[in-house]
């Protein structure tokens, strides 16, 4: 239903749960979209693009990132159930869960 993949970079490989986080951090995003009903009999899916930018700073910034990226994926969500667009593959997760 979902593809989303996101990097922190700027951590280095031996970081421990301890360790004191860097300064500076980047939060990126390779994909984000969600498979819908398709426009066209033709094609098996539909998608929809969640938007999220590059995203610079601190641990504060980069959770503050997240959280907006979550609260966006969840105001699309209910706008495609409301437009009756979420895929019948994916119906009853999307019932049960939201």
């Amino acid at each position: 239903m979902f593809k989303i993949c996101f990097w922190i970079h700027d951590i280095p490989n031996n970081f421990e749960p301890d360790d004191i986080m860097p300064d500076t951090m980047t939060l990126t995003n390779s994909n984000s979209y969600m498979l819908l009903t398709p426009p066209d009999h033709y094609l098996a899916y539909g998608s929809v693009k969640i938007p999220f930018r590059k995203t610079v700073g601190n641990a504060d910034k980069i959770i503050n990132a997240f959280k907006k990226y979550v609260d966006r994926l969840y105001d699309i969500v209910n706008q495609q159930i409301a437009e009756g667009n979420i895929h019948k593959n994916f119906q009853d997760i999307v019932n049960a869960k939201i």
